[in-house]
């Protein structure tokens, strides 16, 4: 295929460039910028830069919360003096927690459990135990007040029996233990090798009553760890068993060694404590999570919309490259969470000053890195936007829950800390707890501590982090990249699993040859079946091209049906088929944006399988859907799109220009798209699909939604682009195709039925000649009366269809002779349609000869026979498309193919099988059911419901409406019920979470274990230091490597004033921050000899200082003084030692071993519970944003629904919907047991819930008026009622804590005020405080008694004040839907505009352009100027059209509601566009009046103010000035009673895509009031009449566009209405559907006496169904009257088109052989002025080789001209012709030129 070097014609632009992935990258950004800053308009919808702003200070918003606590203690950093602490006899409990194990449970009387008691030495060093804790040496510690440890034993008379139990194996005693958990304090299990020279002993304790062996040092804490303190039992029965195992040493038997020890901690230095920083700690985890949650979900729900709105893939259509989409995205959402984690960063300085900002900037840089790889990662798993939005909140939550609840599974460290670093949320979790650590500790995150270690167990420090976050970002990076290929999204190709080893994915151009090779292959068999073989180079070329889609009931659907065509190059190739024939859907397929399920196509060769980003190099693609933006510039889009094409800076930017001044929009280059028109867009989205001089383009139904005058400019585009390049048009317009195309190919069901050039299908399937004779009409015609012909009849105008032979002899008698006339000349001619003021008769081509004395007898005969005038056309396109439609479908009835493949091509001039097809679009769109309605209806009119059986029946309809819609999107509706269900889990699991690892480890209480195996610290007092050998001997005992002699001689120990310096508490000090650390002393207070002094009776005593910092540091330097003196006495080469560990015993199932922190755990509660709560209550705006967004709801209040009736139906379906999970919250609660949720408590809970679900919903109602897009309308409510929630309770609960501390009246009356001014307003914020007050009530975790739930103070304020809210908020909700509050603001704005108007009148408003506008403003009451000159009031008198002046009056002149159906009366409406923009004046002074049983027709240019004009009759939108009437009722003061006569159809089809079509009549029937008896046969009907009985249970979001149509149009008979608004009813239809709803709208609305206002682009559609007809510009009416009298005013008559050889035409424009485009034009002009020289060459005939030309009615000699043009066909080359009276179309079209002509000369003044 062409790349972009040599693609056809780019040699011709110097400005073409290779696509860059930096250029497309650039712009992507800078439209990704545009979004973030234009992003919707309203205030509270927080548009533009105010939501940009939002989003980058939510974070920071989280930030200042912790900054409260600083803020208001108001106090500095307290300096701590020196704590210097007194020693204390290890036995009392002075140093120690209060031990409240089972021996104080008992009396103060200890058991313990020993093993073996096999073992002869374990039973003695028990037995001397039990005699050293009965026998102390201070008798009084035994005493009954003394508290002492052997108190716990002094009850015993024989304590080796009573207190110390001895059991043959550990397990034993343990089961014991188990089994009687309250009376056993401690089990004590020997080494089965014990001996006297090496003892090994277990203490096994209760896990609660010791300090846990993971954690063997603390750091960390800026005052002393206190678990020491947890020690007093286990310390004691060590140091009784080591006087036990000594005295053995001595050989003194059963009596233990005398040793007296002394217990005191380290002195610490002085610090510096921060309550303030303290106090933050306590919420600081979870703010800073949930800081970045609405970031990061904004970036998962921009990224979905884009794809879910194909805008995306229709970038990649037309070249994007994937690294540029997401690396633009990247940095647009990094950008805005780099300045959060600025902002962010800059606020930490205050609460955590020890941090390093740029360590805190780079931890936040890093953080919002991973949470965007994490997001997008997250949004390759959705496909839709609304799910994606919840979802991704509810994953983020349980993404955070691992890091949150780690440091409670795995207190001191573990490889789960380093798994949980992989989810980017709990690495900031995680992250926080090391920021608080070092915070603590006052050396904050800084260069010198990110690499210190937190944890005990496994290495983990603030670096490990910032680590992980970086290789988060590297995972989630490569997972987005793989999913994004491989996930399917619904739209674009997905590729295999295995796709990273394919190697046609890393070389492309390696498989691309292997394409070349078959390139030439393809293109000979393709040329092989070629009708003329001119198409030279194949462009594309498909093969059996297939593609099944599943429906909803699970069937398989065959879209595309083994479609086989060829599209050469240099070609335009027109598409055509029924809605739903497969069109698109192949052009889907040729683009990329779908897989085909069998077949393929390739392009220059290059597989669409295979290379589809090759192929998407030069493709340009105008889609169905528009891939625009609304908040983007027309030039903007222009830029972007061109940048991706591969232009650079300015050039990008000339060609945006030229493209929109090429397509008509150099006006409108910076308008932004949902300010232009549906016209102006699909012209916009012309101009992209040309971009770039792609070598293939793809028009798919490039001008639908277009007013003819925009259609035929757009044609002119299409025309001047399709040089050099192949295209692919697709579209309903027959006149589109044949004036465009070189060849059309014809589909029906998927299957390729006619191919061939315009000509030739004529040829084959061509009618002869059409003559269409309009008859005179009376004086009064141009009223309605005269809509109806004789008989009281009127069928479509200009219908290709066959009239019934039944039918003929209901001809009238003027008709009768007209027809007998007609045979008498050709027998062969048929009447094919018959109406009110024309016939239309086929005539047979062989009959040519014929024609012209059939002409000139009508001519001569026209006054007797009541003919105006006449006309003669060749077979037209769309009576060739009927007739392949219809017999496609007889042959799909039959069970046959159309044609096959090659069938379907054939050669130019092949005759046709028959000589004429006769095409019955009865036959083919109604059947025989269809017919058979031509009268006044099957039925009787019912007399409809009123009153209370009305509002019933309305409700009823509204509520089943809701509950089918949610049964059908059962996807939402499961995320909606399970995200709040599974987010409350979350919390709760957490909450009810225990420790991982409930088993304590076993820990050698050793020094190398404990220490870190550094030496201990020596001091003696001058006594011990004189006995130098005994001291020596102990030194070297210790050993000596392992104690250093301090050289000091005292012990602090008092008073506190006492100085410490000269102690070894002073020297302790001085050396703290100097050299190693030290974490052991021992101060030798009585030692001379050991062995002598014990070994005699008498006692040796010291003092052992520890370290706090090692958590087991008291056991281990109490066990090493123990084995000291063992070895003293026993020799330094004995080797005697004394081994001892802890090994806490198994936790019960009964007791959990690390509780979730209460205050971490009911802050986790109650954020994910007001997540949920935000989550679900704004889930029910989407529902409510899309019906009213499609015009659904305004169908339904049109059809009377009440608003009350509405909202009661919508708020009892929410409420019964909201149960649902509440109820699922509640058994949540119930299943996991927490005591502070039982009883009362448990009641409380679900009430507040439900009274949240009434206030809730009602807030998400009123808030939800404030948007138009429906995820927007998701993710803002959400985030600002979370926000709101959640942050307003952080602060509360803060000012809380800090008032608790500090008691001042300011902090007091701040916290009540922000309470009071939250409960009033937020739900949320009450359901938050409600909860968090139920768990407060629950006293008994601490001590203390429950409260009632239900008090005032509790929770039952905020129940009160929601029940509050709900009332308030449903009653705003109703007085804006009433419309209560939109009259107070249009006669405020009213006011204000007259009162601006007395102000500047008389004056000259500055500025070109808005002259005319000052002068319309002075119009009075009928159209003239009140005041100002002469001049001024002529003008105004030429300005309005002469008819529409007369209508005005008339209707001034004292027209009476009650006369019309339809009255209008001035209405103007006024659009503001901004602040300092001045309005837009959409309609301006309309009077009208439109009679029973009349149909007229509104036309106009895209943006006239036609729809602007129907929603002012149905009361959707408000007029600023004047009144309407809708069967006497004003729709200012009367819009109920006037809204039951009216039916509407909006413009675009506003049907609830959830339900059938069946469902939706039923519904609309209940709301008109049909009675419930005879409804089923109302909808049976209508189904019938509508001819959608055979699709009437499919969902309606599965119908095709002409079928939705029709059921819109069956929608607004229901009930019968007396005026029918249709607001373009046919858009989108194809011509058979268009056909056939005319003739039910002619037959079912108009014929059954129903007044029709009817928009159009369709001028035929107007013809064929109106009596009047007004056409609309600028909001004003210009021209007024009947088809008629318009086309007599101004039309030119008749007009002449030929249509000159396509072979001719087509090498004239390739630069081919032949006569020039121009000679041949030039040669038929001048033969044209020859035989009619009053000829006029119109303008209009732009395409080449088309030539129209208008003649004057007196000019024309008819016949003769006919005649020379039968006469003149070969000489001239001429294909076809056709005479004919000016059309409707003709006429909108001069009137539009004229209008845009008047348009840029105001401009340009």
């Amino acid at each position: 295929m062409p790349t972009t070097e040599d693609a056809p014609g780019s040699s011709h632009d110097d400005l073409r460039r290779r696509p860059s992935p930096g250029r497309q990258f650039l712009a992507v950004l800078h439209k990704n910028f545009l979004l973030q800053i234009r992003s919707g308009r309203s205030f509270f919808g927080a548009g533009g830069w105010v939501a940009l702003l939002l989003e980058i200070l939510t974070p920071a918003a989280f930030f200042l919360l912790m900054c409260l606590p600083k803020y208001y203690f108001d106090v500095k950093p307290q300096p701590i003096p020196v704590q210097l602490f007194q020693a204390v006899d290890l036995d009392l409990p002075n140093w120690a927690i209060e031990y409240k194990g089972p021996a104080a449970a008992r009396g103060y009387q200890a058991l313990l459990l020993f093993s073996p008691n096999t073992s002869e030495i374990a039973t003695a060093v028990m037995r001397n135990f039990a005699r050293t804790v009965a026998c102390p040496t201070d008798a009084l510690k035994k005493s009954a007040s003394s508290q002492s440890f052997y108190a716990l034993f002094r009850d015993t008379a024989a304590p080796a029996k009573a207190n110390v139990i001895g059991y043959a194996t550990e397990e034993e005693a343990l089961k014991r233990a188990a089994d009687e958990p309250e009376t056993v304090d401690a089990i004590i299990t020997f080494d089965n090798g014990v001996n006297d020279g090496d003892v090994s002993y277990t203490i096994r304790g209760n896990h609660t009553d010791l300090p846990s062996t993971r954690l063997t040092y603390n750091e960390f804490d800026l005052l002393p760890d206190p678990q020491y303190r947890l020690y007093w039992l286990f310390a004691n029965i060590q140091q009784a068993l080591d006087r036990a195992i000594l005295g053995r040493s001595l050989g003194a038997g059963e009596r233990p060694a005398r040793v007296d020890v002394a217990v005191k901690p380290y002195p610490w230095p002085a610090v510096t404590f921060d309550p303030a920083a303290i106090a933050a700690a306590a919420a600081f985890n979870l703010l800073l999570v949930f800081a970045f949650l609405n970031p990061t979900r904004v970036a998962v729900a921009t990224v979905v919309r884009e794809k879910e709105l194909r805008l995306r893939e229709g970038m990649r259509i037309l070249g994007l490259k994937d690294a540029a989409y997401w690396s633009a995205w990247a940095l647009t959402h990094f950008a805005t969470m780099a300045l959060s984690g600025a902002f962010c960063a800059a606020i930490a300085l205050y609460p955590f000053p020890h941090t390093d900002p740029l360590l805190m900037l780079a931890l936040l840089w890093l953080t919002a890195a991973a949470l965007l790889s994490f997001a997008y990662f997250l949004s390759t798993l959705f496909a839709k936007a609304r799910v994606a939005g919840m979802a991704s909140a509810m994953l983020y939550a349980v993404a955070m829950v691992p890091g949150y609840i780690m440091p409670t599974f795995q207190p001191y460290g573990g490889f789960g800390w380093q798994l949980a670093c992989l989810l980017p949320p709990s690495a900031i979790s995680l992250f926080a707890t090391v920021l608080l650590k070092l915070e603590g500790s006052q050396r904050g995150v800084t260069w010198s501590t990110i690499r210190l270690n937190m944890t005990s167990q496994y290495p983990f420090s603030a670096a490990t982090v910032l680590q992980m976050l970086a290789l988060d970002i590297l995972i989630y990076g490569l997972l987005t990249w793989y999913l994004d290929q491989v996930v399917a999204s619904g739209y674009g190709q997905s590729l295999p699993w295995y796709f990273p080893v394919m190697r046609s994915y890393w070389r492309p151009l390696a498989a691309s040859r292997g394409a070349k090779a078959v390139q030439g292959q393809a293109a000979t068999e393709a040329l092989d079946g070629s009708a003329d073989g001119a198409g030279g180079e194949l462009a594309v070329a498909i093969r059996h091209l297939c593609k099944d889609f599943q429906t909803t009931d699970g069937a398989i659907k065959r879209a595309v049906n083994n479609l086989t065509l060829d599209v050469p190059s240099h070609q335009v190739i027109a598409l055509l088929g029924h809605n739903g024939a497969g069109k698109t859907t192949a052009i889907s397929i040729l683009t990329g944006m779908l897989r085909p399920t069998g077949g393929d196509a390739r392009v220059y060769g290059a597989s669409i399988l295979t290379d589809m980003p090759r192929i998407r190099q030069s493709l340009g693609v105008c889609p169905q859907f528009d891939i625009l933006w609304p908040e983007i510039s027309a030039r903007e889009h222009l830029a972007l799109y061109a940048a991706i094409k591969g232009y650079k800076g300015r050039d990008a930017q000339a060609v945006a220009v030229a493209a929109a001044r090429d397509v008509g929009l150099e006006e409108k280059l910076d308008s932004r798209a949902e300010e232009l028109s549906g016209g102006q867009r699909r012209k916009l989205s012309v101009a992209i699909a040309f971009l770039g001089d792609p070598s293939i383009v793809y028009l798919d139904e490039p001008t639908s939604g277009m007013d003819p005058y925009s259609r035929r400019f757009t044609w002119e585009v299409i025309r001047r682009n399709r040089a050099g390049r192949a295209t692919v048009l697709t579209t309903h317009s027959m006149e589109e195709a044949d004036l465009l195309a070189d060849r059309i190919a014809i589909m029906a069901a998927g299957r390729l039925v006619a191919e061939g050039t315009p000509l030739d299908l004529k040829a084959r399937y061509g009618v002869g000649y059409t003559l269409t004779i309009v008859k005179q009409r009376a004086p009064e015609s141009d009223r309605m009366s005269s809509a109806r012909s004789e008989d009281g009849r009127s069928s479509v105008a200009s219908m290709s269809r066959v009239v019934s032979t039944r039918s003929l002899s209901d001809l009238s008698e003027g008709d009768a002779t007209l027809d007998a006339l007609i045979r008498r000349h050709v027998p062969q001619a048929i009447l094919v349609s018959r109406g009110p003021a024309e016939l239309a008769f086929r005539l047979p081509k062989e009959e040519t000869t014929q024609f012209p004395a059939l002409l000139r007898e009508l001519e001569d005969s026209k006054a007797d026979l009541g003919v105006d005038s006449y006309g003669v056309e060749v077979t037209t396109l769309e009576e060739v498309f009927l007739a392949v439609s219809a017999a496609a479908a007889a042959d799909a009835k039959a069970g046959q193919p159309r044609l096959s493949a090659s069938s379907a091509k054939a050669g130019a001039g092949q005759k046709a099988e028959t000589a004429e097809v006769a095409v019955d679009v009865d036959g083919l769109s109604g059947g025989e059911s269809s017919r058979d309605n031509g009268g006044k209806g099957s039925q009787a009119p019912v007399a409809l419901l009123r009153g209370l059986r009305l509002y019933v029946q309305q409700w009823r309809a509204l509520f089943v409406k809701r509950v089918v819609s949610a049964k059908r999107d059962k996807l939402a509706v499961v995320i909606q019920l399970l995200v709040p269900i599974a987010l409350v889990l979350v919390a709760l699991w957490a909450r009810h979470a225990t420790d991982a690892f409930p088993q304590e480890p076993y820990l050698a209480i050793s020094r190398q274990d404990c220490l870190r195996d550094q030496p201990a610290l020596l001091a003696a007092t001058p006594d011990v230091r004189a006995n130098l050998s005994a001291l020596a001997a102990f030194t070297e005992a210790y050993p000596s490597d392992k104690l250093q002699d301090t050289g000091e001689e005292r012990l602090w120990n008092g008073p506190f004033f006492a100085p410490a310096a000269g102690t070894l508490d002073g020297w302790l000090l001085d050396h703290w921050f100097t050299g190693a650390a030290q974490y052991d002393a021992l101060f030798l207070q009585n030692f001379s000899s050991a062995s002598e002094v014990l070994a005699s009776g008498g006692k040796v005593s010291y003092t052992v200082l520890f370290n706090t910092t090692a958590t087991h540091g008291l056991p281990a330097a109490l066990n090493a003084a123990s084995n000291a003196l063992l070895r003293t006495i026993q020799g330094s080469e004995s080797g005697g030692i004394i081994r001892v560990a802890n090994h806490p015993m198994p936790t019960l199932h009964n007791e959990a071993a690390a509780k979730f922190s209460k205050v971490a755990g009911d802050l986790l509660l109650v954020l994910c519970l007001t997540m949920a709560a935000s989550v679900l209550s704004a889930s029910f705006a989407v529902f409510l944003v899309r019906e009213r967004e499609s015009h659904s709801k305004s169908v339904q209040v049109v059809a009377g629904t009440p608003p009350s009736a509405f909202w009661g139906a919508t708020y009892a379906w929410d409420l019964l919907n909201f149960s649902i999970p509440a109820l699922g919250i509640i058994v949540c609660f119930y299943c996991f047991d927490l005591p502070q949720f039982r009883g009362e408590r448990m009641a409380a809970v679900a009430a507040l819930l439900w009274l949240f679900g009434a206030a809730g919903l009602a807030l998400t109602y009123l808030l939800s008026f404030a948007f138009s897009d429906e995820m927007l309308a998701l993710q803002r409510i959400n985030s600002y009622t979370f926000l709101v929630g959640y942050l307003g309770f952080l602060a509360t609960w803060i000012l809380d804590t800090v008032y608790s501390l500090l008691h001042r009246a300011g902090v007091k009356a701040t916290d009540d005020g922000l309470k009071a001014g939250l409960r009033a307003v937020s739900p949320h914020f009450a359901l938050a405080r409600g909860i968090y007050e139920v768990t407060e009530a629950y006293g008994e975790e601490a001590g203390e008694p429950n409260t009632s739930p239900w008090v005032w103070d509790a929770a039952g304020q905020h129940m009160a004040w929601m029940a509050i809210q709900a009332a308030v908020y449903l009653a705003l909700t109703l007085l804006v839907e009433s419309g209560w509050l939109g009259r107070m603001h249009a006669s405020t704005k009213q006011l204000l505009r007259h009162c601006w108007r007395s102000v500047n009148r008389g004056r000259r408003r500055a500025g070109a352009g808005y002259e005319r506008l000052h002068q319309e403003e002075e119009l009075g009451p009928e159209g003239g100027f009140v005041g100002g000159s002469d001049e001024e009031r002529a003008f105004g008198d030429v300005f309005e059209d002469e008819d529409v002046r007369a209508e005005r009056i008339a209707m001034q002149a004292g027209a009476r509601p009650t006369e019309w159906q339809v009255l209008v009366a001035g209405l103007e409406k006024w659009y503001s566009r901004g602040t300092w923009q001045p309005p837009l004046r959409a309609l301006r002074g309309l009077w009208l009046g439109v009679g029973e049983g009349e149909c007229f027709g509104l036309l106009g240019v895209n943006g006239a103010g036609k729809t602007t004009a129907f929603r002012l009759l149905t009361g959707e939108l408000r007029p600023d000035e004047g009144d309407a009437f809708v069967a006497g009722h004003s729709v200012r003061t009367q819009l109920a009673a006037a809204r039951q006569q009216l039916g509407y159809c909006p413009q675009f089809s506003a049907l609830p895509g959830a339900l059938t079509g069946r469902e939706v009549l039923w519904m609309y029937a209940r709301l008109r009031g049909v009675p419930s008896s005879h409804i089923e046969r109302t909808v049976e009907d209508l189904l019938q009449r509508i001819d959608l009985a055979e699709y009437a249970d499919r969902v309606c979001e599965t119908y095709s566009g002409g079928n939705k149509r029709k059921l819109s149009v069956a929608v607004a008979l229901v009930g019968g209405p007396a005026v029918v608004l249709l607001d373009e009813p046919s858009t989108g239809m194809d011509p058979g559907a268009k056909r056939f709803l005319w003739d039910l709208i002619q037959k079912q609305v108009v014929d059954q006496g129903h007044t029709v206002l009817l928009t159009s682009h369709s001028m035929e559609e107007c013809e064929a169904l109106c009596s009047r007809i007004g056409i609309l510009a600028a909001g004003r009416l210009r021209c007024l009257g009947a088809v008629q009298h318009l086309k007599n005013r101004f039309g030119a008559g008749y007009l002449l088109t030929m249509r000159l050889g396509r072979q001719r035409s087509a090498m004239a424009t390739t630069g081919g052989a032949g006569p020039s485009l121009q000679q041949q034009d030039a040669a038929a002009v001048a033969w044209v002025q020859r035989a009619a020289p009053a000829v006029q060459l119109q303008p209009s005939g732009r395409t080449p080789g088309t030539l129209c030309f208008s003649i004057a009615q007196q000019d024309l000699d008819l016949p003769s001209l006919f005649a020379s043009m039968e006469a003149a066909r070969a000489e001239l080359g001429m294909e076809e012709y056709s005479i004919s009276q000016t059309t409707l179309e003709h006429v909108f079209v001069a009137l539009a030129e004229v209008g845009t002509q008047q348009e840029s000369s105001d401009n340009m003044q």
